[in-house]
């Protein structure tokens, strides 16, 4: 894009708010045709700020237009494939979806975990390590037969117990 052409940049920022009605009406975001039309706009009456940014545009895209253009078209192209690859990848299913994430985390929380895990048990040994030295006296308790209580019938043997 030249420099010099201010039109160019006014049709790039009226492409942008007719971007940013489409989105707002749809529900989406607008933030960003907002924001690249306002540069647009910018660049379309200042003849310093449209050199400053086909500067830096030319230093972050090297290369020909025509071929940033195709590139673009290409990736945005296989981008909209990504979501069927993981679809036929997990076969289909959400609940395949949920086990890869719930697998994947998981194995972050046990890789996360590991080190809090070794420093607990070093700390635990370290305060337990004093009260091991200590010999606590273990009392023998008498163990008492258990005896059934005295009944006051007179009719059968003491101990027999009957219930109705």
């Amino acid at each position: 894009m030249q420099s010099d052409n201010p039109m160019a940049w006014r049709a790039i920022a009226g492409v942008c708010a007719l971007w940013a009605v489409a989105a707002a009406f749809s529900g989406a975001g607008a933030s960003a045709p907002l924001l690249i039309g306002a540069l647009a706009l910018i660049c379309g009456v200042n003849a310093d700020a449209r050199r400053w940014t086909t500067g830096k545009l030319s230093w972050a895209l090297p290369g020909s237009a025509l071929r940033l253009v195709l590139v673009m078209i290409g990736v945005m192209m296989l981008w909209q494939t990504v979501g069927l690859e993981l679809a036929l990848f997990a076969a289909g299913d959400v609940l395949a979806y949920l086990e890869v994430l719930t697998a994947v985390s998981l194995m972050t929380a046990q890789a996360r975990l590991a080190p809090v895990r070794a420093a607990m048990t070093r700390r635990v040994t370290a305060l337990m390590q004093p009260l091991r030295r200590l010999k606590l006296r273990s009392r023998a308790r008498r163990i008492r037969p258990k005896t059934p209580p005295s009944s006051s019938d007179a009719d059968g043997p003491t101990g027999v117990w009957a219930f109705a």
